[in-house]
């Protein structure tokens, strides 16, 4: 579905849904000449027609409106499958120069090192094992893995990648847009911001109605908090497009929202470890209690935060970690 949520942004509505899970993502197109798709959405042949379908619908709306326009680039926002999957058959298809950061090159073109990104991300709760015990947990991560990528068509990057840094400008249709580097969500955000517009272009870093996915080991929670702040900072923001759920057309208030909420969540961990007193409390006792009843979906998602929040507290010294008993417990520090 191909809406157009201000003068010449397009969004383009991917969904998907498998066995495994449901799933949506929003690409944008600013129209106009030398126009940009920013993200490239979801991986397999379907989805790559049904991206080049809808972008060619955008250019004919263009012209039926006597403006000139021709899509010719894609910008990544950051390294996660559902941003850059797309991307190779875009670039085959249409001739797209296909855009990224330097940090994003080995996320977006390897598996084996997109897959080692998110499985140290226990890291702060494991304990150490037996060869053995390793072997079988890597092989049983390595099944899930490979069923992910088969259920959703994770794409890597093979083709040609030209690299931008902080505070570059992109002329689109006449217009100056800058991209500035954010990281905190993952270790590569990178937006995209009109001024003159007050329109940003933000990937994942804030949603409208739900708090966007953290966890280690590419986020970083003390990084994300200064992003928010930084985004903040930023003069006559009017919208902010997501990529996923709909426009957010209170930025300034979002934005508050969003650090109030991280704050909240923070200190609730905190104040969990520390009323464990001298027994301490484990990963485990904490994530229970904070969702006693969520499905194996959601569990995947929601855990990232918690786990991200240890390291955080860690950092700053406000708790320590123990191995008892074969078992990481974490503590209260005076």
């Amino acid at each position: 579905m191909v809406k157009e949520v201000a003068p010449d942004i397009f969004r383009i509505s991917q969904n998907k849904r498998t066995w495994f899970a449901p799933f949506s993502v929003n690409v944008f197109v600013i129209a106009g000449d030398n126009g940009l798709v920013f993200d490239a959405g979801m991986g397999g042949r379907a989805s790559g027609e049904y991206m080049v379908a809808c972008i060619r619908d955008i250019e004919e709306r263009m012209r039926q409106k006597g403006k000139p326009c021709r899509i010719t680039r894609l910008l990544i926002s950051h390294g996660h499958w559902d941003h850059f999957s797309g991307a190779d058959y875009l670039r085959e298809t249409l001739g797209l120069t296909v855009i990224a950061n330097e940090p994003m090159l080995n996320s977006i073109r390897s598996r084996k090192d997109y897959r080692q990104s998110f499985r140290r991300e226990t890291a702060v709760i494991d304990t150490p094992s037996p060869w053995v015990a390793r072997k079988a947990r890597d092989g049983f991560h390595l099944f899930l893995d490979t069923l992910f990528f088969l259920a959703f068509k994770v794409r890597f990057v093979k083709g040609p990648v030209e690299t931008v840094k902080d505070r570059d400008e992109l002329d689109i249709g006449g217009e100056r847009w800058e991209i500035r580097m954010m990281p905190g969500h993952c270790d590569d955000d990178m937006v995209l911001v009109n001024r003159e517009r007050g329109i940003l272009l933000c990937g994942d870093i804030v949603l409208r109605s739900v708090n966007t996915w953290l966890g280690p080991p590419r986020s970083n929670l003390a990084r994300y908090m200064k992003t928010l702040d930084d985004l903040a900072e930023i003069e006559g923001l009017k919208l902010i497009l997501p990529a996923h759920g709909s426009p957010v057309t209170e930025p300034y208030l979002r934005l508050r929202e969003a650090v109030e909420h991280r704050k909240k969540r923070t200190l609730e961990v905190l104040r969990m470890i520390r009323d464990s007193g001298d027994q301490g409390t484990r990963f485990e006792n904490m994530f229970k209690a904070i969702y006693p009843s969520l499905k194996m979906k959601e569990r995947m998602i929601a855990r990232g935060w918690i786990l991200l929040t240890l390291m955080d507290l860690l950092e700053r010294k406000l708790i320590r970690a123990e191995v008892v008993k074969g078992k990481k417990v974490f503590f209260g520090v005076e």
